[in-house]
């Protein structure tokens, strides 16, 4: 009897599966009516006749299936091009902060700080200072610069915002009447949780710990949020915080851009105009235009590679040490700018908390306040071993290239590396305060007015003082023949400190407020 009732309830619970699979679309379009129908029928015949019941193991099945259709919903009723990622969506992945998720709607490409975490963001190609970005529909602009970051624009600093403080993330491709300008390639408004998002008292709260195999440190995360409204569904309140200890470990190579040969009119084997030095750059040769890599017009006595010093190194010479090449391809010939092995360490911590406040005293009167508040420390070691490209003198030997003139082979003469020490201290302000109306008039409550008013504040210090020290002349191997990286070697000891140069000092302190 045993084994024929165990035969019955696996029959039971395939036919159960079966049926699921062939009835998925009605099951998830029943009430909670039906459902708690379902569950109130009648015992079973097995039960009825006083046979044991084996109570199966419980299976729990959520879906997304709601986070789907609001973001159906909001395609749809978009007048433009828009994507848009609701909570649902951006609770289910690992994202460090804000610019992450947001990475995940079509079209957005993301930037990356040095250990990986995501910076800035940009769409449909255009740089990421083209992009426009609010907080719940109001301008704002962040006073961080990024590590080592130059030229900074109108971008901003996505990783002071944790991804949980926020319950939809839109990127609107074209413009709208309401929209506000700035935006070329796109707008995207970051909206920040509300109380009413979810009516009632939930908390919710988030814990992680990641590890780091270059630091050898674990880098813990958390985030706790509260929210409240009343029972007559008229006023709410949520407050939220957040925190991450960073434990920052990098090592890895880079390279500040790339650059190319600025050849000479006796390297490019052209004879200059009346008046004109030999020894300027011609357009005519340089036709992708010269780089600032300047091979000397004479071997110096520091090249070493078996070189004449003094021998002039013109049309000629280079073709003679670089066969199958022709002078457009050496002139063009690309090799990294400020190509450096880095190792990083220190810690960079942040801090936020989120607060709103909503009010709705009838279905046709809703007002809001909505706060942030987000704190980054960043105190970074830094040192690199650069290989001069930039303003360098060194000489290509039997170089090689691929079909986008990158070089991938070659022994460069007259070398020179510098190493640069540059310790980082950093401290990042953002505040943002919010209030706004909306408001429905007219009969039918179909005219609309939105009310908002916004504050924002952002402040950056900043010290980062630096040495660099050069090294003597060498030959370098250089190989980029694949691989993540390129490789490059020489005869020095680039450990030894008894090799350091000529060296310098600099420093800077910069304190940028109300961003």
């Amino acid at each position: 009897m045993k084994n024929s009732y165990a035969q019955t309830a696996l029959s039971c619970a395939l036919g159960s599966i079966l049926l699921g699979m062939t009835s998925t679309t009605a099951w998830a379009q029943s009430s909670d009516a039906d459902s708690a129908a379902a569950t109130a029928q009648p015992p079973t015949a097995a039960a009825a006749s006083g046979d044991a019941v084996t109570q199966l193991d419980t299976v729990t099945v959520s879906g997304y299936r709601r986070s789907i259709q609001f973001s159906t919903d909001a395609k749809r009723d978009s007048v433009g091009f828009a994507d848009t990622v609701f909570a649902e969506d951006i609770g289910k992945f690992p994202d460090m902060n804000i610019a992450e998720s947001l990475n995940r709607i079509p079209g957005v490409q993301l930037s990356r700080d040095v250990n990986g975490e995501g910076l800035n963001i940009a769409i449909r190609g255009l740089g990421t200072s083209f992009t426009k970005t609010t907080l719940n529909g109001a301008s704002i602009a962040t006073a961080s610069i990024g590590l080592n970051a130059q030229n900074q624009n109108r971008e901003v600093d996505l990783n002071l915002f944790p991804t949980e403080f926020f319950t939809q993330l839109t990127v609107s491709k074209t413009p709208t009447a309401s929209m506000l300008e700035g935006g070329v390639s796109g707008v995207v408004d970051m909206r920040s949780a509300r109380p009413f998002d979810r009516p009632g008292v939930h908390f919710t709260y988030q814990a992680q710990a990641d590890w780091n195999s270059t630091s050898e440190k674990t880098t813990p995360r958390g985030a706790f949020m509260g929210s409240w409204t009343n029972e007559q569904g008229t006023f709410g309140a949520l407050l939220g915080v957040a925190s991450v200890r960073d434990k920052l470990g990098v090592r890895g190579f880079e390279s500040v851009g790339w650059t190319n040969p600025g050849l000479t009119y006796t390297q490019c084997g052209l004879t200059p105009p009346a008046g004109t030095p030999a020894t300027n750059q011609p357009a005519a040769c340089n036709v992708n235009g010269g780089g600032n890599w300047r091979i000397p017009d004479r071997v110096p006595a520091t090249a070493g590679s078996g070189l004449t010093t003094g021998e002039t190194i013109d049309a000629a010479w280079l073709l003679a040490r670089n066969p199958g090449l022709s002078i457009d391809q050496i002139s063009d010939a690309l090799i990294p700018r400020l190509g450096r092995s880095v190792y990083m360490n220190g810690d960079r911590d942040r801090d936020a908390s989120v607060m709103s406040l909503e009010w709705r005293p009838s279905d046709s009167m809703h007002f809001y306040l909505d706060t942030l508040y987000s704190e980054a420390k960043r105190t970074t070691e830094r040192i690199s071993m650069n290989l001069i490209g930039r303003n360098g003198n060194m000489i290509p030997l039997g170089m090689q290239l691929d079909q986008n003139n990158v070089v991938t082979s070659a022994t460069f003469a007259n070398a020179q590396y510098f190493l640069e020490a540059r310790p980082y201290r950093e401290e990042v302000k953002f505040w943002s305060v919010n209030p706004g109306a909306e408001l429905l008039f007219g009969k039918n409550q179909d005219i609309k007015l939105n009310v908002q008013a916004n504050a924002t504040r952002s402040w950056l210090e900043r010290e980062s003082p630096s040495i660099l020290v050069t090294s003597p002349f060498t030959t370098v191997d250089y190989r980029n023949e694949g691989g993540d990286r390129p490789s490059i070697s020489s005869p020095l000891d680039l450990n030894d400190p008894n090799l350091a140069g000529a060296g310098t000092a600099a420093g800077s302190i910069s304190r940028t407020k109300n961003a």
